[in-house]
């Protein structure tokens, strides 16, 4: 007679995971040493953490100072400390306006004596990075995109009572936290009583507004027409103004063209600058054919004024009203409505926020929009219980 015995079951087979090695183990590798930065007056030394974004005019690191606070430091690059010095000042009198960056200093650095601005440290990625460029994060409901425009009105409506104008807003300067909007990097900002009618003030060429580009006199609206562009981007997910390479290296060249005109004194606007510019084969100041030769392909590109016109030509493809005064930014808008959750009737609803900031012969200023505001969120809130 045999007899059965019963095995106990094995118990199960644990896998740890890999054990870090010791530190004698680990390779070591050669890393630049960490910048100590020390204003030129003296006082606190401000440690690198690291280093957030390199631009053409300064870098930014984030930085320790010794009571362990953090901050951005913003450092401007060799013969750009008078631009910085600009931003700084900017900065003080935009002190206790809502939504923009904070100052906490600025001063001279003692090493290399270029101008460094101290500022509040984001708390999160820019806002094209976060809701635009990251397309696995979720995106931003319309209630969320007309309280970015909200705050980012309460922002520009005593910026531009102080008389100053930001000329850059785009996704790339503004941050989103916590529903909390901050306007940040004031670098092209100007003072209205000091702008010259026809003077190129920078901004990015995708979300200026139509004068602008026409060469009209600059003025806060186009701060307005800005914000109402990222915003519509925020929503569609892609630039409303799309631009093919060319046109950007186009303005890229373009770019470099006005500071080579500022330089020698000669308007770009001027036809026989322009001629000048895009027929090598004539004779040509030394800048300009050491602009030339810096950049060969210059001559193949489109001049300054058909890359213009080809922006306006979108703006007006843009704004001309349909029969219904139904323009195709608005049916954009209603596109993506129908593949997202917001529904067509709070599609609606920000159009109609939207567009009194569009409107190019009557914009509205932001002080004004900040009155409609409660209008549209009753309707939100409306459009919320009849979609529920």
């Amino acid at each position: 007679m045999t007899t059965c015995v019963r095995k106990k079951p094995l118990p199960p087979v644990s896998v740890s995971p890999p054990k870090d090695p010791p530190p004698s183990r680990i390779k070591k590798t050669s890393a630049r040493p960490s910048a100590i930065f020390i204003p030129e007056r003296g006082g606190k030394k401000y440690r690198e953490i690291r280093r957030i974004q390199e631009g053409s005019f300064a870098v930014v690191f984030e930085v320790k100072s010794p009571g362990g606070t953090q901050s951005a430091l913003k450092v401007a690059k060799p013969e750009k400390s008078k631009l910085t010095l600009a931003e700084a000042r900017t900065l003080e009198a935009a002190q206790g306006i809502p939504h923009v960056i904070g100052l906490r200093d600025h001063f001279k650095l003692q090493s290399s004596k270029e101008y460094a601005i101290l500022m509040d440290l984001l708390p999160c990625p820019d806002v094209h990075a976060r809701y635009i460029a990251d397309d696995s994060r979720a995106k931003l409901s319309v209630a969320e995109i007309i309280d970015m425009g909200k705050q980012g009105l309460e922002a520009l409506s005593p910026l531009h009572e102080r008389g100053i104008v930001h000329f850059d807003i785009k996704p790339e300067n503004l941050a989103y936290h916590e529903g909390r909007l901050i306007i940040f990097d004031l670098g092209g900002s100007k003072k209205s009583d000091a702008m010259i009618p026809g003077e190129h003030y920078g901004g990015t060429t995708f979300y200026l507004s139509p004068e602008i580009l026409r060469g009209e006199d600059p003025s806060a609206a186009t701060d307005i027409w800005s914000l109402a562009v990222t915003l519509t981007e925020l929503y569609i997910g892609a630039p409303l103004f799309r631009g093919s390479e060319p046109t950007r290296s186009a303005q890229k060249v373009i770019d470099v063209l006005h500071q080579i005109s500022k330089i020698m004194g000669v308007s770009i606007s001027n036809t026989q600058w322009l001629a000048r510019t895009y027929a090598p084969e004539l004779p040509l100041p030394p800048k300009m054919k050491q602009f030339l030769e810096q950049y060969p392909n210059a001559s193949s590109l489109p001049p300054p004024s058909t890359m213009i016109q080809q922006r306006m030509d979108q703006i007006d493809t843009l704004m001309e009203g349909y029969p219904k005064g139904f323009p195709p930014w608005k049916a954009l808008i209603h596109e993506v409505a129908a593949t997202k959750n917001d529904g067509m009737f709070a599609a609606r609803i920000l159009t109609a926020f939207l567009d009194p900031m569009f409107r190019v012969n009557d914009r509205i200023s932001a002080e004004d929009a900040l009155g409609l505001i409660p209008r549209y969120e009753e309707r939100l809130k409306l459009a919320k219980r009849l979609e529920h």
